[in-house]
């Protein structure tokens, strides 16, 4: 057997010694010469002489994972699922043999035939014409060999890669991150644009402007106009016209008018301005309404004025029946001259009902009067203006006869005859002619009814204001208290309160007289203890005083921040802001004292297990040296918030942090010494749950991160001499010398006698991988020694003649 191993090392070191030039048998290493199928590649040279596992795995050959974690770049790729490599479906050694000697190049590329496919990225158009040089320019100056050639690593596919010098764009905003080909094609950089300028910049290019360069535009690198919905056209094009249009058409509404396909107009449709054109106004010339505006220079040419001219026919036509700016409730503007008139004949005019289509009906003696002698033409200030009639009467409604006719009862002293219109005594047939339905003046038919003190005192103390009758009051709203009564309560009340009328509170009969206040229609409706409290204990008096004779305070009704705030507006804040303002939150109106807080709901801490039942100033207990004032006695504040959800924060820490603070990962609130299946990660079962921690978890140190490969312990008890490291995929915990190994599943199955034997007897010195399936490596004695027939000569294949069976 020992003849056999040294002829076998002496055939190895014959093949060895004769691979490789002197110069590289004599750098490399002795291990390497003794053991390898040749020397490393140049790159790879400082691998020889340490462990060859660094690139091998024990009997599965070479890693992929070992690869890549030397060739950064590449895994990478890799990872990314990007490039050549990480489109690749071969492993590295299928590309990248070794062990043929310094010189070897093992990333050789053929630029006639490699696929340029393969890296994800397929050269079209121009790009297929081109050397390889032309795009990747890198050389390999940082690698140990071949400084100069070309390094295919890193290109990017980005045509700004190699085309930023070409780049006349210079985009901004969205278009960054957009690549050259979504808009160009690859044959050359002009052909196959597949820009489409409505689609991709959302404004489509029409009449003249489909026509036009792209630089007539995009100049200087300008390609985003923030503000070309509100300035349209005037984005682009100076304002023509400057203010010498109607403000409907300013501001870059060319369009109103103009066109893509010439800026000159063939026709306006003047209905576009909100004023179409009929009748004589269809005839006339655009200058007749619109001149021209006059300039300070006479020979500075001026513009034609199309802003300034309104729809109302006095603004070109004289006013002949001197309406002025009179307003009518029912006809609105009179000087309306479509209400009577047409745009195609002046004088044909519509019928004019006085009694229906004005306030004031024609009856008895009025009709067949002049209309001027009603609506008479005065004089106005200065005298240059022309006089205008008299169509509009503000007290028509009150007085009617009094405005053209003079009240013979006006210094009578009788009190009906001020109270009471002319009609309801007089009519229009006749002045002499009286009323015989006339009564007593009922004011209870008014919006107004006197009741209590307003009953007893005279007319005039309303109805006369200085020394002119008022017999119109305006805030009928609020029962026209304030018409006649200052307001004492400014700013006093809520706004929408202060609105109300003064009888929410007071009364006609005695102004200091309150009725009862239904506190539930305010913003703090009036429930449990509250209700039992008076109104001044809340409302109290301010410095304010009411301008009465005597004055008194004022008291504070107004509360701004009640809905921010809420109790602390009247309450001292016993937890000093640790927990707000919103003492609702845990407090309610039936009492203080009457918490209703559920911890598991209104905090970050759920009370569980050992945790229910425990006394809250267990874990919240008095701050050092900080105190509130409560119900009148100084008490130690309490500690709320901030205040550590850790175990820790309350309990001490047996493991002196070795375990952090997370302690439920291990311990449940039912009870400190139940714990969780922390070991989930090593299955304790057989031998090893019998044994105590500190076993295992040695010298006191953390539980965490402990191995759970079986070599941490059982070294010394490895037959195997670390060939086998995976113990657990023949060994269980429960009986050690229980295998759960079926040699039947290897390449030699046991059979006859070779069941009964011990493993050892075949697998010396512990080693089990590697081992020869050929009977002449365990019985080349028996071989040699056969004499009947002797085998000299005899193939070594045993198996033709014998058979592992219990019998040779």
């Amino acid at each position: 057997m020992k003849l056999l191993l040294r002829c076998a090392l002496g055939f190895s070191l014959l093949i060895f010694s004769s691979v490789g030039s002197p110069a590289e048998q004599e750098s490399e290493g002795l291990l390497n010469r003794l053991l390898a199928p040749g020397p490393l590649i140049e790159g790879h040279k400082d691998l020889e002489g340490s462990d060859c596992l660094k690139c091998h795995d024990a009997g599965k050959g070479i890693s992929v994972d070992k690869c890549l974690s030397c060739h950064k770049p590449i895994s990478i790729e890799v990872s990314a699922k990007t490039g050549f490599h990480g489109l690749a479906t071969k492993t590295c050694i299928e590309c990248h043999s070794d062990h043929k000697g310094r010189a070897y190049d093992s990333t050789f590329v053929d630029q006639k035939t490699f696929d340029h496919n393969l890296t994800g990225y397929k050269l079209e158009g121009k790009h297929a014409t081109l050397k390889c040089s032309e795009c990747h320019k890198t050389n390999r100056s940082e690698m140990a060999t071949r400084k100069t050639d070309i390094k295919y690593l890193g290109a990017q596919t980005k045509c700004a890669q190699c085309h930023r010098k070409d780049d006349v764009h210079h985009f901004k905003g969205k278009w960054v991150k957009f690549d050259c080909v979504k808009c160009h094609g690859l044959k050359t950089w002009h052909e196959g644009i597949k820009f489409d300028h409505g689609r991709d910049a959302h404004y489509e290019l029409e009449g003249k402007h489909a026509e036009i360069k792209c630089v007539d535009c995009h100049k200087n690198g300008l390609y985003k106009w923030p503000h070309l919905k509100q300035q349209e056209c005037l984005t682009c094009h100076a304002d023509f016209h400057k203010k010498n249009l109607s403000p409907r058409f300013e501001g870059g509404k060319c369009q109103k008018c103009h066109s893509f396909e010439t800026w000159k107009i063939g026709r306006f449709d003047h209905k576009v301005t909100g004023y179409p054109l009929r009748g004589k106004h269809a005839n006339i010339q655009c200058i007749d309404c619109h001149k021209q505006a006059k300039g300070k220079n006479p020979l500075e040419i001026k513009l034609f004025k199309f802003t300034g001219l309104k729809s109302d026919c006095l603004t070109c036509h004289k006013d002949y029946h001197r309406f002025g700016g009179y307003k009518s409730k029912k006809l609105g503007v009179l000087n309306q001259c479509l209400e009577c008139h047409n745009e195609t004949k002046f004088e044909d005019i519509h019928n004019f009902n006085h009694s229906i289509n004005t306030r004031f009906p024609i009856e008895g003696k009025h009709i067949g009067l002049d209309c001027v002698k009603c609506h008479i033409p005065g004089a106005r200030k200065p005298a240059s203006l022309p006089p205008l009639g008299k169509y509009h009467w503000a007290d028509l409604d009150k007085s009617t006869c009094e405005v053209c006719h003079k009240s013979p009862h006006k210094n009578d002293p009788s009190r009906q005859f001020k109270q009471k219109k002319c009609s309801e005594c007089h009519v229009a047939e006749s002045w002499h002619v009286f009323n015989r339905n006339g009564k007593k003046f009922d004011h209870d038919k008014t919006r107004f009814k006197l009741t209590g003190r307003h009953s007893e005192i005279s007319c005039s103390a309303c109805h006369v204001v200085g020394k002119k009758e008022v017999f119109h009051f305006e805030k009928a709203e609020q029962q026209f208290c304030i018409d006649c009564h200052k307001n004492q309560h400014t700013d006093q009340f809520h706004p929408a309160f202060s609105e109300k009328s003064c009888s929410e509170c007071h009364t006609t009969k005695k102004f200091t007289e309150r009725l009862e206040f239904d506190h539930d229609q305010t913003a703090f409706p009036l429930k449990n203890k509250h209700a039992q409290v008076k109104c001044e204990q809340c409302h109290k008096p301010t410095e304010d005083v009411f301008e009465t004779k005597p004055p008194h305070f004022k008291s504070q009704f107004l509360f701004p921040n009640l809905g921010k705030s809420d109790c602390t507006v009247c309450h001292a804040d016993y937890h000093n802001g640790q927990l707000g303002q919103k003492c609702s939150t845990c407090h309610d109106d039936s009492g203080w004292k009457n918490v209703k807080f559920d911890h598991n709901k209104q905090s970050k801490f759920m009370i569980t297990g050992k945790h229910i039942g425990v006394s809250c100033e267990k874990c919240h207990k008095p701050e050092n040296n900080k105190f509130v004032t409560y119900e009148g006695k100084k008490r130690p504040l309490i500690h709320y918030k901030p205040i550590s959800l850790e175990c820790i924060s309350c309990h001490k820490d047996p493991h002196k942090g070795h375990f952090g603070a997370n302690c439920q990962e291990c311990h449940m609130e039912k009870g400190w010494k139940l714990t969780k299946d922390f070991h989930k990660n090593f299955t304790l079962s057989g031998v090893h749950f019998s044994l105590q921690c500190q076993e295992c978890h040695k010298d006191n140190r953390k539980l965490v991160g402990t191995s759970n490969e079986c070599m941490l312990c059982h070294q010394k008890d490895d037959i195997h001499e670390g060939t086998l490291p995976n113990c657990g995929q023949c060994h269980k915990q429960q009986f050690w010398e229980d295998v759960d190994f079926k040699h039947s599943l290897t390449q030699f199955p046991l059979l006859g006698a070779h069941r009964t034997l011990e493993c050892a007897a075949c697998h010396a010195r512990g080693i089990y991988q590697g081992t020869p399936n050929q009977c002449v490596n365990c019985h080349f004695a028996d071989y040699q020694s056969a004499t009947n027939p002797p085998h000299t000569g005899f193939p070594t294949t045993c198996t033709e003649c014998h058979t592992n069976q219990f019998a040779w």
